[in-house]
């Protein structure tokens, strides 16, 4: 990155540096438990090295910093460990209806140059999804089968790590920049997203339709993306992600 001295001449910071490496162990196992169903397990740990990190500030770029990383004086000095177990079972669409199930129960850490473990922003420590499907068949008119299918999924996402404003830096000089002594210190509510989506199909031999109804995130969960500093009332306020979302929807095919 090129920025400017103290006497206004540019210079290149940080061109120096070395890649960040890692050493990754997976053990994995895979069983098919019916002739439908399906189940894998994979236990993984990830131990990174030589990681991009502050000289002198608690910041790393696997820590989930903003973009005013490279603009501080950097060394390889960091390290980083991910350990996690996932577990997965499925069921193929069959008889007219299918699943599938997983789980993530995870540790993401990194270790700048002051030696104090810290969570990476990513740290959710678990996540697990869900879906589920059934299909009807109605109508027994030659040359005409009519479908309705029900779908309906979950998410569960643990508290998401986040490092909030610098309040006092805000205040002083009317820009925006996060708290770097203090990364990853503060944590959103979990999420816990359900969708579910009808769907009917008419087939004709010349034509087909499809109207379909989703309802996504039913229960109205709203992810922070950001924070932003107010200059007027020089108080902090967080941006969400949107809410709940219904999709009506017509399709025909000729």
């Amino acid at each position: 990155v090129e920025r400017p001295d103290d006497n206004g001449e540019l210079f290149r910071s940080n061109d120096d540096l070395l890649c960040n490496k890692a050493h990754h162990f997976v053990l994995s196992y895979r069983r098919k438990l019916s002739e439908n169903i399906r189940f894998a397990a994979e236990l993984y740990h990830l131990e990174q090295f030589n990681m991009v990190v502050g000289e002198d500030l608690p910041i790393s770029r696997s820590g989930g910093e903003d973009f005013f990383f490279e603009t501080f004086p950097l060394n390889n000095g960091g390290k980083g460990r991910n350990t996690g177990l996932e577990l997965a079972i499925e069921r193929v669409f069959s008889d007219g209806y299918y699943f599938i199930a997983n789980t993530s129960i995870f540790e993401s850490t990194y270790t700048p140059n002051d030696q104090v473990t810290r969570p990476t922003r990513f740290n959710n420590r678990l996540i697990g999804n869900g879906i589920i499907g059934k299909e009807w068949k109605l109508g027994k008119k030659k040359g005409k089968t009519n479908l309705f299918n029900v779908n309906a999924s979950v998410t569960y996402s643990g508290p998401q790590y986040y490092t909030p404003i610098d309040l006092e830096y805000a205040v002083s000089t009317g820009r925006i920049q996060t708290d770097y002594l203090s990364p990853n210190s503060a944590r959103q509510d979990p999420l816990f997203y359900f969708d579910i989506s009808l769907v009917y199909q008419s087939n004709k031999p010349k034509r087909s339709s499809q109207l379909s109804l989703q309802i996504r995130n039913i229960f109205n969960q709203r992810p922070l993306i950001r924070q932003v500093f107010n200059r007027e009332s020089l108080s902090t306020s967080n941006i969400y992600g949107s809410g709940f979302i219904p999709v009506l929807a017509w399709k025909v095919q000729i």
